[in-house]
């Protein structure tokens, strides 16, 4: 790599790490996980129907060209003023943003709040084909307080920044009663600073909390003057880059225009405790992230967002974006059955809620050249994030296109429809059982006529099952290419050997499960310890114990 190509490179990965992180690096610091400051979001409205519009209007191509344009236009000066007002852009989250700034008792998060909303109402209408035009707007609240600042996740695969504590379900309730063009703020923001606030009124969140619509400033709050970024090498950068984006960066790839193509959406609800607790420990939370990381990871699919509140946290995952498979629904429903019981030293809080939706969606980068995300818009996302909200504690939903594409392989019923908030029509739910196992050549071994030719192997099949039956143990390997009849021959064993009298159990397993572990001895060690489909936890544990009823030292070689 030249140097040209190394710095471009670091600008690059420097680009997905918030602005005071990156300063921290370059000092050889680290951040205090407490910190006391004010707190900004901001969220696009009428952007997820753009994309829709969009999608439908235009080939996939230009459809990803013209999302990807209208984004950065949107996002670029919004990132560029919350830098020049002292802020950090902390992550994305869809179509919207959360910025903190350090030490701020609110003024300038709210004056750099009046800015964005000015910048956006600078930025010209989308016209659709047709001629019909679309104008984009945002919500943006601000609150004051004390937060925690955690740095979670796998280094190898992605770190996330994020902010935690109850300033954050404070600030999404804010959001949530903002309207288009509107800055709200915290009480708490006009106690500190009311008379440098022009306010019109007062809104109550759904929690009964008070915010106030700043229209404008009594005072002049000044933009710092700009400093340059600072230079931090690509390596210690990485980790905050998505694992795939990274790979394909540093080996020269474009991973920067953004896709139409399907995906599936995946939302993991969790309780991630109380984050302002002083005794709170990231530890447990860190070896959650890395945990729900890794099951994902193994199955080719990426965590794209984290999002943590005392009121609940949740992980956005998907399939399909970074690689794609034609699979990825089965892939998606894999996952979601690994993380919903996780395993009791990583469990946190009630079970996880999980919705699953698929369809076609943007995919790719935006932002700023300073300041980007890697994320996934479009309508589906939203229908898996509200069946995460309406799925209870160690439930599935998936919608009904998911639960089509999986049924050869998973057990699920129908839950109806269900009138979802944000989604236009009711949207057929269903909700994900259990696995069903993969039908085994073995199963249909007697069927068709008898085995002709293959002396050979049948010789060695034979002289297999004869040491079995004096009293040795034997495995058998058949290989070769594919269409030339090892499904038949395997078949012909299983038959072999019921002719002997011995006891036959099978198992079989998709290209999906090569990474797992003993994967397909799974299903033949359901059936010798009588585990039905279904069975977890507790009552799989029960059955094991009573097949093992009278063997020395039972308790110990259960795992």
């Amino acid at each position: 790599m030249t140097p040209g190509e190394s710095d471009g490179l670091e600008a690059t990965f420097a680009s997905f790490v918030p602005l005071d992180r990156l300063r921290a690096l370059a000092r050889g610091q680290a951040l205090p996980d407490r910190a006391r400051g004010a707190a900004l979001t901001g969220d696009l409205s009428s952007f997820t129907p753009l994309v829709t519009e969009l999608r439908k209007s235009l080939a996939a191509k230009r459809a990803a060209e013209e999302i990807t344009r209208h984004l950065n236009a949107i996002f670029t000066p919004i990132i560029d003023i919350t830098h020049r007002f002292g802020g950090s852009v902390i992550g994305f989250a869809g179509d919207a943003l959360t910025c903190w700034f350090d030490g701020d008792d609110g003024i300038r998060a709210t004056a750099a709040g009046l800015a964005m909303q000015r910048s956006i109402a600078d930025v010209r209408p989308v016209e659709l084909p047709g001629g019909r035009r679309v104008s984009v707007g945002i919500r943006i609240a601000v609150v004051a307080g004390n937060v925690r600042r955690f740095l979670l996740g796998d280094p190898g695969l992605q770190c996330f920044d994020t902010l935690a504590g109850s300033l954050l379900d404070r600030l999404e309730g804010g959001l949530r009663v903002a309207e288009q063009a509107e800055v709200l703020v915290g009480k708490e923001v006009a106690a500190a600073r009311g008379g440098d606030l022009d306010v019109a009124g007062p809104r109550t969140s759904a929690g009964g909390e008070e915010f106030l619509s700043v229209v404008g400033l009594t005072s002049s709050v000044e933009p710092l003057s700009r400093e340059e970024l600072p230079r931090v090498p690509a390596a210690l950068l990485r980790p905050w880059v998505p694992h795939q984006i990274a790979s394909r960066l540093a080996s020269g790839g474009d991973s920067f225009l953004g896709e139409v193509r399907p995906v599936v959406a995946v939302f993991i609800r969790f309780d991630g405790g109380h984050y302002d607790d002083p005794r709170a420990d990231g530890r447990p939370l860190d070896d959650y992230v890395r945990f729900v990381q890794r099951t994902v990871a193994e199955l080719e699919g990426d965590v794209v967002e984290l999002t943590l509140g005392d009121k609940g946290s949740y992980l956005y995952v998907v399939f399909g974006a970074t690689v794609a498979h034609e699979n990825d629904a089965m892939r998606a429903a894999r996952a979601a059955m690994a993380l919903r019981a996780p395993p009791g030293d990583l469990a946190l809080g009630h079970r996880p809620q999980i919705g699953i939706s698929t369809g076609e969606m943007r995919v790719g980068t935006y932002g700023s050249p300073v300041r980007r995300g890697y994320g996934v818009q479009g309508q589906e996302v939203n229908v898996a994030a509200r069946l995460m909200t309406a799925a209870a504690p160690g439930d599935i939903l998936v919608s009904q296109r998911v639960a089509d594409a999986i049924a050869h392989r998973v057990a699920v019923e129908a839950v109806g429809e269900l009138a979802l908030k944000g989604i236009d029509s009711p949207v057929q739910v269903c909700r994900l059982l259990h696995e069903r196992d993969v039908a085994s050549p073995a199963s249909s071994e007697r069927a068709g006529p008898p085995l002709v030719g293959r002396a050979s192997e049948r010789a060695a099949m034979i002289a297999a099952l004869d040491r079995v039956m004096s009293g040795a143990s034997e495995v058998v390997f058949i290989e070769g290419p594919a269409g030339i009849g090892k499904s038949r021959l395997l078949g012909a064993l299983v038959s072999f050997a019921r002719d002997r009298g011995l006891e036959v159990r099978t198992g079989a397993a998709e290209e999906i499960e090569r990474r797992r572990p003993y994967g397909v001895w799974t299903q033949v060690a359901r059936a010798v310890f009588g585990i039905a489909a279904g069975d977890e936890g507790a009552v799989a544990r029960a059955r094991v114990l009573e097949r093992l009823a009278g063997v020395p030292d039972a308790e110990a070689v259960l795992p």
